[in-house]
């Protein structure tokens, strides 16, 4: 059966041990490899390499209530 993200879910598996509440498939990413985790990573355009530089100059940022 399709959820909301329409990616398809065990039945019998609780919501909160799929989701977590973040809305993201935990099971289906724990049995992805890591090739195809990878590959996925690659192919999202918001994804955004960083390098040793970038992190010299980063600064955490708390959000705000």
């Amino acid at each position: 059966m399709a959820g909301k993200t329409g990616l398809r879910t065990n039945a019998s598996t609780k919501k909160s041990e799929r989701t977590n509440g973040s809305g993201a498939d935990w099971v289906k990413l724990r049995r992805m490899s890591a090739a195809r985790i990878r590959s996925g990573i690659l192919a999202d355009p918001d994804a955004r390499a960083t390098d040793e530089n970038f992190w010299k100059s980063a600064k955490v940022v708390m959000p705000a209530r």
